[in-house]
């Protein structure tokens, strides 16, 4: 799978565009009253192309084979500002390193907006034995412990199975993230 290691640096500066240094506090549900609802696709929503070993010339979803696909989808509400913005940069750097060759990772694509200062993933597993190898790794987990260092509060992530393309799209990450229980970061 081709994925840039300079992608976030490439991102960068749409993760720190976000000027407004206010930080809307998450209620328990998650919900951040800021406009920017994680079951709302930004209206500046700016995707990369989807990479991996399942999409095809076109960059369409190739359809699941009959165990279908896991799924897994991340919504993150980035904090204002270059220190957070840097931070983001160095933790995501080694991971789309790592995902360049991340056995079982089918697809993925990153979506952010500058307007919301948000950033978004959707990545397809083979299996949930494949995204729990890529989550428990050493680099994934380095991110995972400084998630308060980058994001405002009403963050998360989910995965669920696929049986169609249709279920692994970002209509669907959208539809299951208003569901979404937390855990909140």
């Amino acid at each position: 799978m081709k994925i840039s290691p300079l992608l976030a640096f490439v991102l960068f500066p749409v993760l720190t565009a976000c000027s407004d240094d206010s930080e809307a506090a998450p209620s328990p549900s998650g919900a951040v009253d800021d406009g920017c609802p994680r079951e709302t696709l930004e209206l500046d929503i700016a995707y990369t192309p989807r990479t991996g070993p399942k999409v095809d010339a076109s960059g369409a979803l190739m359809a699941p084979p009959g165990s279908g696909y896991v799924v897994s989808t991340t919504f993150l509400r980035l904090r204002p500002g270059d220190e957070a913005g840097r931070r983001f940069a160095e933790l995501f750097g080694p991971i789309a390193v790592q995902l360049q060759n991340q056995p079982g990772l089918l697809a993925l694509q990153l979506a952010t907006s500058a307007d919301c200062g948000t950033a978004r993933t959707l990545s397809v597993w083979s299996s949930l034995e494949a995204m729990y190898d890529f989550v428990a790794s050493d680099t994934h987990q380095t991110a995972v412990n400084a998630v308060s260092e980058v994001s405002r509060g009403g963050s998360t992530v989910l995965h669920w199975s696929a049986e169609t393309v249709e279920q692994a799209s970002w209509q669907e990450a959208a539809r299951r993230l208003a569901d979404a229980k937390g855990p909140f970061y």
